[in-house]
């Protein structure tokens, strides 16, 4: 089954998501996440929850969906 979390991030309130099942595998998409308090939060929820990151999506390239691409 696949699980979806939201965070929201930025001055934008940008909403990121993670899609994750039960192999541990997961999708980004929106990586909004820019100051490194919001980059913490997505690393932690990662780490904590064995994830492991596969793929990034943008849904469109506004400056508040890409500005933790990099991250």
């Amino acid at each position: 089954m696949i699980k979806i979390q939201k965070f929201t991030f930025n001055p934008f309130q940008e909403n990121t998501y993670l899609l994750f099942d039960e192999t541990k595998e997961c999708i980004i998409i929106d990586p909004g996440c820019y100051e490194k308090a919001e980059q913490d939060l997505l690393k932690t929820f990662v780490k904590e929850n064995k994830l492991k990151p596969v793929k990034l999506i943008n849904t469109h390239c506004h400056i508040d969906h890409v500005l933790g691409n990099k991250f």
